[in-house]
């Protein structure tokens, strides 16, 4: 697992099982109606209603839940006017970036970028569809971040009171790490089967391993294998879904492997102590306070966007 996590391997994660489930039991909607109409432009740009189909699909596979075909348009205008205004001030998405999360999310299922567009279109979804949902939120994540340092700061009252509530619900203990990260390299290129061998490589060097000397010079002596810097990391600058899995394992353990654009990765506990102090929690606590802060901006800017815009719907 990559140091640099972020949600959006949560969210894939969940795509990815919603795809696996759906093409398994024979629960797709099949590929979309052969006909297609323009049912809205956005300052004249049309959306059509393949489009809305499988953005509704989308929504099945993120969501489990079905939504309106008026809903899905609604959410593909605020999508077509957030990536217009990107574009106007040269705010970019590279496209090697979305294909990277799109390719690694295919390589997790045991599927090539090729088998993970044919099972999106059993579900009535497309790449196409599934990748604009990529750089739509990798998009909002940017424009969230430079909506909120605009915006007002936190108070310490509210960054006080979340600190109260998790303590209540029992997420005060924080934890300093310091881990060792190993990367067994593939090609660009790799097939599955060949990132199939890695992480069978992988889950046996992890099987072998009890402290970070050991992982470190075992790792040396593999082919195609990285060894990056050891770095510390408070729990409270990891992911969620990182941070409880960190904060279950025990000095000397390592992590389950994880493919990403990198290769397959693991991670190794060189130490972990218990940090007494709420500096961690604070840090948590202001994060998601400031990424609520900018959620509620980046709806207020595509309000304006919507006032702003010529929108006819068909």
């Amino acid at each position: 697992m990559s140091i640099t996590i972020n949600g959006l391997r949560r969210r894939a994660a969940f795509w990815l099982g919603a795809i696996i489930l759906l093409t398994a039991t024979g629960l797709g909607s099949g590929s979309a109606a052969a006909q297609t109409s323009i049912v809205a432009l956005v300052n004249n740009t049309p959306i059509t209603s393949t489009e809305v189909a499988e953005r509704r699909a989308v929504i099945r596979l993120m969501k489990k839940q079905d939504i309106a075909a008026r809903a899905a348009l609604d959410q593909l205008i605020d999508q077509q006017l957030l990536f217009a205004e990107a574009s106007r001030r040269q705010i970019k998405i590279a496209d090697t970036e979305v294909d990277a999360r799109f390719n690694a999310i295919g390589a997790n299922a045991k599927l090539s970028p090729e088998q993970l567009g044919q099972a999106l279109a059993q579900t009535g979804a497309s790449t196409r569809a599934f990748k604009a949902e990529i750089r739509a939120t990798l998009l909002q994540r940017k424009m969230m971040g430079m909506l909120s340092r605009t915006a007002t700061g936190v108070s310490e009252k509210e960054i006080a009171a979340g600190i109260t509530a998790k303590k209540t619900g029992g997420e005060g203990a924080a934890y300093r790490y310091n881990i060792q990260q190993i990367i067994f390299i593939t090609q660009k290129t790799a097939s599955p089967a060949q990132i199939n061998q890695r992480k069978s490589e992988a889950e046996g060097f992890r099987r072998r391993v009890t402290d970070c000397a050991q992982a470190i010079n075992l790792a040396k002596e593999l082919r195609e294998t990285a060894v990056k810097p050891p770095v510390t990391r408070m729990s409270a600058q990891l992911p969620g879904d990182f941070r409880d899995q960190l904060a279950a394992m025990k000095i000397g353990q390592t992590t389950k492997p994880d493919t990403t654009p990198n290769g397959v990765e693991v991670i190794v506990i060189c130490d972990k102590q218990e940090v007494a102090d709420d500096s961690a929690l604070r840090n948590e606590v202001q994060s998601e306070l400031a990424q609520e802060t900018g959620k509620a901006e980046l709806d207020k800017f595509v309000a304006d966007l919507r006032k702003r815009a010529l929108i006819i719907y068909k």
